[in-house]
């Protein structure tokens, strides 16, 4: 946190303190842990059409990657929610689910970010894999984005719960997972091998400005080239009145195939979920 931020509220949760400060051009940021853990969430209380972190403009852009525009959407792990805001300002009938297991982010979210649920942004605290379970085939995007810290907890991580988001997914679906890289994720590797693994192929794409990754995953296992991804990726963020010049990380990345994964490596399905799932 920088020197002239300030404290405008800070509360113990399950995760550890959830901290949101405010810079002097109002700008808040959400950490999760302490106030020098990385950035969880950045926005404008006042403007929901504001994504101050690439990484939002990235996942934001990979909608591109759909035939067509979404009518239902989940994200799973709220934060100050900036992306779901984002879409709703966008799309304001576009049907969209946020979930989160944590009370105390879902309220910091409200006071401090102005995310206000109505009859077309729904917010849930509950377990997403429950979540998960009730609603098959039902989505044309999921968004995972429940990092804390330099991870994200072993049970949204799991090969049974990346099982649930797929059949979550209806035909032609898309999923975007936003993960810490190697370099702070001992499990970065094994989550990589998990989704391609359960997805046929995964498309990793470089977050420059904050060291992670997202992983995105076409159930068809489709694998269209860099360029069209790039492509359209840019078309869908013009669309958006995104700046497309910090995008061309979607131009960069690379398909992991289930042919290159070694099973070992997979993050294996927990007995809790195991018999749900045959």
């Amino acid at each position: 946190m920088n020197r002239s931020d300030h404290i405008i509220a800070d509360q113990n949760s399950a995760q550890g303190r959830v901290i949101v400060s405010e810079s002097p051009d109002g700008l808040r940021t959400m950490r999760i842990g302490n106030p020098h853990a990385p950035r969880q969430s950045v926005g404008k209380a006042d403007d929901p059409s504001h994504l101050e972190l690439l990484y939002t403009r990235l996942t934001v852009a990979c909608l591109g990657w759909l035939d067509q525009a979404p009518a239902r959407l989940l994200v799973i792990g709220l934060g100050g929610g900036s992306v779901p805001r984002f879409l709703h300002a966008k799309f304001p009938r576009l049907r969209i689910d946020v979930v989160d297991i944590d009370g105390v982010v879902a309220e910091l979210a409200s006071r401090c970010f102005n995310f206000r649920p109505n009859e077309f942004l729904r917010m849930e605290i509950v377990d997403a894999s429950h979540w998960m379970r009730c609603h098959r085939a039902e989505y044309d995007v999921i968004i995972l984005d429940a990092f804390s810290g330099n991870s994200m907890p072993e049970s949204l991580a799991s090969e049974s719960f990346i099982r649930l988001l797929k059949a979550g997914l209806k035909p032609g679906g898309l999923m975007v997972n936003h993960v810490w890289s190697r370099r702070v994720n001992p499990s970065y590797d094994r989550m990589v091998a998990t989704h391609g693994f359960v997805f046929g192929a995964v498309y990793i794409v470089t977050v420059p400005d904050l060291g992670g990754r997202l992983l995105v995953a076409l159930p068809e296992g489709s694998c269209p080239t860099n360029e069209t991804l790039l492509e359209q990726g840019k078309r869908w963020a013009v669309k958006m009145g995104l700046e497309t010049n910090a995008l061309t990380a979607l131009g960069h990345g690379r398909w992991v195939s289930a042919a290159e994964i070694d099973p070992r490596m997979v993050l294996r399905t927990g007995p809790e979920i195991e018999g749900i799932l045959r």
